[in-house]
């Protein structure tokens, strides 16, 4: 299934990337196949975990940081 856009310009990003127009025709249909389509949904399963885990290392981050000026502000009130 080869998107209209594509097929209009396939001729000139063939000739940009040195290869024949078949070739990355065939690219194309390869990364369209339901086993490419498959393998990008785990992709995004995996960069939502990413974000996720992200996510929670910029709050464990910051509680670092406010339990460290803690210890430095105690540390300093300390007789």
């Amino acid at each position: 299934m080869v998107h209209f856009w594509i097929a209009l310009d396939i001729n000139d990003t063939a000739e940009r990337l040195g290869v024949h127009p078949d070739s990355l025709r065939g690219w194309i249909k390869r990364l369209e196949s339901p086993e490419a389509i498959e393998k990008h949904k785990v992709s995004d399963a995996s960069q939502a975990e990413i974000k996720k885990l992200q996510k929670e290392l910029k709050r464990v981050t910051e509680e670092r940081d406010i339990l460290k000026k803690a210890a430095v502000y105690f540390a300093s009130h300390t007789n």
